[in-house]
């Protein structure tokens, strides 16, 4: 076995690009972050990815899968940085502390390096024709500030639907990615619908505090809305966005994110617990909660429903 240290940078030296590559991947992702950039998020099953569909189904938009840049890439770029960071600091201790030791990452560096990351990303969706580029994550509601902070001509919608459809519908989805998970976690779906209010609770008010702090930065996008009336809804989204608002373009939207398209045929109301995309109606919370159920989910987020003008 050879001592050699350098034998376990081989791997790296192979796989380094051509420097013209990597020249490109430069560019590209400074092309992609100077263009209007989008974030979507919500509450668990708010409609979230039926609204990224919609929107990725228009020629001037790319907005495609869920990126968590900030719950998963912000904290692992900071986990690799602090372990560089700790190596340099004994060498510079305690190797070179009569001389003037390397530079470390500070903070600001570790959010420029996200920037630059999240450019590489997304100009993995770029195009010579796409205007605009989204990224959808739930939980970016809960980071809107940071990343208002981070791209700060970014815009955010944020999708809203009635919690307790999307508890109904958050129920659905843990028993059909993992039913056993979902009974051990919360028993039933009474207490799952207990522990869903409060997140949906505390994701709206998180949410919306950032809208009423930067208005024009911040949209609001009811599931109802694009329900009942999906190319008016669709055309605020547009101009909201500063995209092109063309009426065939919008019903080529509105049908490759059909409830009948994604769900292979299946009719709005056709229940499929199997799938993603299970049933696509409003109001099947009266199906599935009890008086008690629904005094509890009150309890925690009957403002909210009430703000909203959700009644029961």
């Amino acid at each position: 076995m050879s001592n050699d240290p350098r034998q376990k940078f081989l791997k790296y030296v192979d796989n380094v690009p051509p420097p013209e590559e990597l020249t490109a991947l430069r560019e590209g992702a400074e092309a992609a972050l100077s263009k209007p950039l989008f974030f979507v998020c919500g509450a668990l099953k708010s409609g979230t990815t039926w609204l990224q569909l919609m929107l990725d189904a228009h020629p001037e938009i790319a907005c495609r899968g869920e990126g968590h840049l900030v719950n998963f890439l912000l904290p692992g770029l900071g986990e690799a940085l602090h372990k560089y960071n700790n190596k340099i600091r004994f060498k510079n201790k305690n190797i070179f502390n009569e001389i003037e030791g390397f530079p470390r990452f500070a903070v600001p560096h570790h959010y420029a390096l996200l920037q630059s990351a999240v450019g590489l990303l997304l100009a993995q969706y770029d195009g010579e024709n796409i205007r605009f580029i989204g990224e959808k994550s739930p939980d970016n509601v809960l980071y809107l500030a940071m990343l208002g902070r981070i791209f700060p001509h970014a815009r955010f919608l944020h999708a809203i639907r009635d919690g307790r459809d999307g508890a109904v519908s958050g129920w659905f989805h843990n028993l059909r990615v993992s039913k056993e998970w979902a009974i051990s976690e919360f028993g039933g779906f009474a207490e799952f619908a207990e522990h869903y209010a409060q997140v949906w609770a505390e994701h709206l008010r998180t949410g919306r505090e950032f809208g009423a702090q930067h208005p024009e930065r911040y949209y609001e996008v009811r599931y109802e809305d694009l329900l009942s009336g999906g190319e008016a809804a669709l055309s605020e989204i547009l101009k909201f966005l500063g995209a092109r608002i063309d009426k065939a373009e919008i019903n080529n939207c509105l049908e490759a994110s059909s409830f009948k398209n994604l769900a292979k045929g299946r009719g709005a109301g056709e229940e499929d617990c199997e799938s993603h995309f299970r049933k696509g109606v409003e109001g099947d919370w009266r199906a599935h909660f009890d008086d008690q159920t629904l005094a509890a989910f009150r309890s925690h987020a009957g403002a909210q429903l009430d703000a909203l003008g959700y009644g029961d």
